[in-house]
């Protein structure tokens, strides 16, 4: 299978100079090969037409065709002692309470009792349920001091054992290094304004915290470079209805005092506008409105600033921004989280 630089088309047969040695790019996810030493061709299917292609780009006729190997499964012999733990570790905030499920899982027949040793602790409850391979561990209630234990989950035959950490943060004291936990800068757009994917993302800060996040953008896309505050940003679809940017999943529970920041531009204050940021607690269920500490909106750029409140530090926070103008169009740029450590 190879393809040349005279075109976009991808063949069958030799060929001895380049286009011919293929492998996944690890930042898009295509198939890739050099049609010449310096040219990377990224392979697809053009849709209206039904035929291979290989593109010098990924935003075309081919967007969003990402690629997966897979292989078969291999039978197992189903008596062999086996035991998997999944998670293997848990931090709660200070203030989280939440139940933390951790799921076992032993070989299907033979001997496949497990157990979990200690089964008590002093600052959470423990639930073992061996009919559904779970473990529970709940807090017993906000920490004061910083909480920590090791369960080590062991299999009833050979030596097979798993350890799970957990660990309840204390209560902030304060004189912490306040660090940039999360950024999304929407990414460059040289064209004209476009639906939202999620190839655009332009993520930076610590991906341990960003890293299972997920996306959900309303009324709004990803503008051309020069209507951002630096290349895109994310602009207002439709005038006067609300434009919302959701982020779920952000795992903040080891840091404290978030503040949010980002930037955004009203279009025109000839009538109304406003920006407003939210936070959930319920992975997104419900929301609360955060007090606004600084900026409000005008036709240039304008930073808005957020503090966070003490039980916004989770490990599944939920963010939301709504902004809106009811004249012409609104956009945001470069969301910054930050926290203490």
């Amino acid at each position: 299978l190879y393809t040349t630089d005279s075109n976009d088309g991808v063949r069958l047969g030799t060929n001895t100079s380049n286009g011919y040695v293929w492998s996944i790019d690890a930042e898009s996810g295509y198939l890739k090969a050099n049609s010449t030493p310096t040219k990377v061709r990224y392979l697809g299917v053009y849709v209206t037409g039904q035929d291979w292609r290989a593109y010098t780009n990924t935003t075309g006729n081919t967007a969003g065709q990402t690629l997966r190997f897979y292989s078969n499964s291999i039978t197992e012999d189903p008596t062999a002692p086996k035991l998997s733990v999944t998670p293997t570790s848990k931090t709660w905030a200070s203030v989280e309470t939440d139940a933390a499920v951790f799921n076992v899982t032993t070989n299907t027949e033979g001997e496949k009792d497990w157990s979990v040793s200690p089964t008590t602790l002093d600052w959470a409850k423990i639930d073992i349920d061996k009919t559904a391979g779970t473990i529970t561990v709940t807090p017993n209630g906000a920490a004061e001091t910083v909480h920590e234990a090791k369960l080590t989950v062991s299999h009833s035959a050979g030596t097979l054992s798993k350890t799970i950490t957990l660990t309840q943060k204390a209560a902030s004291t304060g004189g912490g290094e306040i660090v940039t936990l999360f950024t999304e800068g929407f990414g460059e757009n040289t064209d004209s304004a476009r639906e939202w994917k999620d190839t655009y993302k332009q993520q930076g800060g610590n991906s341990s915290v960003y890293s299972g996040s997920t996306y959900t953008i309303t009324n709004a896309k990803q503008s051309k470079n020069t209507v951002g505050k630096t290349n895109s940003g994310l602009a207002q679809s439709t005038k006067n209805t609300d434009a919302i940017f959701e982020i779920k999943g952000l795992n903040v529970a080891a840091y404290s005092d978030l503040s949010v920041s980002y930037y955004w531009k009203a279009g025109s204050t000839k009538e109304t506008y406003s920006t407003s940021l939210y936070y959930s607690k319920d992975e997104g269920k419900t929301y609360t409105e955060v007090t606004k500490t600084q900026g409000t909106g005008a036709t240039t750029f304008v930073e808005v600033t957020y503090t966070l409140p003490a039980d916004a530090v989770l490990s599944n926070l939920c963010l939301k921004v709504v902004f809106n103008t009811s004249n012409t169009q609104a956009v945001i740029d470069e969301f910054v989280l930050k926290g203490t450590n």
